[in-house]
């Protein structure tokens, strides 16, 4: 449910929906125990012998598997974040100058979001793009007009030097870095960039367009 990313870079989405769906479960699996079961006990786990007993059975397994779950994804998160505070906070940038590792390590994610953003700002060489308005809209709403784009390129640039050439970082560039480190959005992005671009080329190629 959990992790380190979340932590330490906010909870995702995704994350927030499994919450809440374990929350509305719990809560109303019970209400509706406390309903069936207010004078035999408030869990059923014995031999059911009628229907309702059955329903009744299920749904105190049921209620039990959310306890179990939510005690183990706890015990999970805290042996991440041991982890992570272990052997993961090397990578973490705390001086103005990077260190070999993080430096190849940052220079990497550099690269793939300034290829990422040349692709959707319209500056790349022998550009074969062949998107629709709707999945343009998309991009672009996602990480910014082909404007938006060149400005934050130029500051990949103007980060990348710095790096590079091992001069101190800004606050909010160091910042920016450690954020940079552990996101895993550009490569996904990209990902179904390229899937999206597959997709077009084979719709097409099939109808001749």
């Amino acid at each position: 449910m959990l992790d380190r990313y979340d932590i330490f870079y906010g909870i995702s989405k995704d994350t927030k929906e499994k919450f809440l769906y374990w929350v509305y479960s719990t809560f109303f699996s019970f209400v509706i125990l406390l309903w069936i079961n207010n004078q035999k006990g408030f869990l059923f786990v014995k031999t059911a012998t009628n229907l309702r007993e059955v329903f009744s059975l299920l749904l105190s397994v049921f209620f039990l598997g959310l306890i179990i779950y939510f005690i183990a994804v706890n015990v999970l998160i805290y042996k991440d974040i041991k982890r992570f505070k272990k052997r993961d906070k090397t990578l973490f940038i705390y001086t103005r100058v990077l260190n070999e590792a993080q430096k190849v390590r940052v220079l990497k994610n550099i690269y793939v979001r300034k290829y990422l953003y040349t692709l959707l700002s319209g500056n790349a060489e022998n550009q074969e793009l062949t998107l629709s308005e709707q999945q343009w809209k998309y991009y672009h709403k996602k990480l910014g007009t082909p404007k938006t784009l060149i400005l934050k390129l130029k500051f990949l640039h103007l980060v990348e030097r710095k790096i590079k050439d091992e001069e101190p970082l800004k606050d909010k560039e160091i910042d920016f870095v450690n954020t940079l480190l552990f996101s895993k959005d550009d490569t996904e992005l990209l990902r179904k960039l390229e899937k999206d671009v597959k997709n077009k080329r084979m719709f097409n190629k099939i109808f001749g367009l």
